[in-house]
């Protein structure tokens, strides 16, 4: 069971947490509920700006870090795998004196969190899984990546930026939320190539997730979109029918990603989640829900039931693609 705390200091600035030989760099806003934030691939941690709006000051404290090889932290070369990034999250955890978190991933950033559970499971009080694939990578997407990887080394960013926004977003949110397709786009192309490249790579032999979820008891959000070219359509029910124990609800929302907006289904639904297993007062979700819409971001670098503990799965669509 997560319990509220406060960041003492509450800059409003990144800060730099140095952890296992490198320096992470991360920003820690609000009090209450604390909420690690985990950005996918070619992200940092601004793609969660949105989120940390309608959150922090609302009963959360929000912990979201850039991770190795993105961003402001440090970039590694060679292989970094998922094994290797969560390990440096809980290391961040220990830097923050947070013993237990409530955890939310994108895509890579949802792999980096299931990989968190499988390592540290006492530490995570809730998950909350966007465009996440647990299924372990096939041949030919091993091939992908590995070949992927060596593009970004020599060519860089910007060429692998532009060919996939429409795609990152639909064309048609690329045109109608320009401001979004803008921050999108500057996350890919300030992304290290170095440290992208090495995190293709530790995705190529990530693990079978599918194996882990048939013993998670932290309850689990899913969140899907409708039109999400890259999460296999298999794997959110491969994610619930690998558990022992499932709870299904579903909703639509029409938003580029689940994670581009402030107040799209998905972060108020992850509001209502928390809310209904006792980690925030209901006020807290109602105040989620009134929160102002931040959707134009710029790029920078009490206790639970004992049945709360059991899985619950939800899924969410929304209308965009999402990496």
């Amino acid at each position: 069971m997560t319990h509220q705390t406060t960041d003492t200091a509450n800059s409003e600035g990144p800060r730099l947490a140095s952890v296992r030989g490198i320096s992470v760099s991360y920003d820690d806003r609000g009090a209450g509920c604390p909420v690690l934030f985990v950005h996918g691939h070619p992200f940092d941690k601004t793609m969660w700006e949105p989120q940390v709006r309608a959150l922090a000051g609302r009963g959360y404290r929000t912990i979201v870090p850039d991770l190795r090889g993105y961003g402001r932290s440090t970039v590694v070369p060679g292989v970094t795998s998922l094994d290797t990034l969560a390990r440096d999250l809980a290391a961040l955890l220990d830097h923050l004196g947070l013993d237990v978190v409530n955890v939310v991933g994108l895509s890579m950033g949802g792999q980096v969190a299931l990989e968190l559970y499988r390592l540290f499971p006492d530490r995570v009080d809730a998950l909350a899984l966007a465009a996440t694939n647990p299924l372990p990578e096939t041949e030919s997407g091993m091939a992908r990546r590995r070949a992927m990887a060596a593009r970004l080394r020599e060519e860089g960013m910007r060429g692998y930026a532009d060919e996939m926004l429409v795609g990152m977003m639909t064309a048609e949110n690329v045109r109608n939320q320009p401001a979004v397709a803008d921050h999108v786009r500057a996350m890919m192309y300030a992304a290290p190539p170095e440290g992208a490249a090495a995190a293709q790579l530790g995705r190529a032999t990530r693990p079978d997730h599918t194996l882990l979820l048939r013993h998670i008891s932290a309850p689990t959000l899913l969140v899907v979109g409708q039109h999400d070219g890259f999460t296999p359509p298999g794997a959110p029910s491969s994610c619930t029918s690998a558990s022992r124990t499932r709870s299904w609800r579903s909703s639509r929302a029409r938003a580029t990603c689940p994670t581009w907006s402030g107040r799209s289904a998905s972060t108020r639904s992850c509001a209502a989640f928390w809310s209904r297993r006792g980690r925030v007062p209901a006020t807290v979700d109602r105040a989620v829900e009134r929160a102002p819409d931040h959707t134009e971001v710029r790029s920078t670098g009490s206790h639970s039931s004992p049945e709360a503990r059991s899985p619950s799965y939800s899924t969410l669509s929304s209308s965009g693609p999402c990496r």
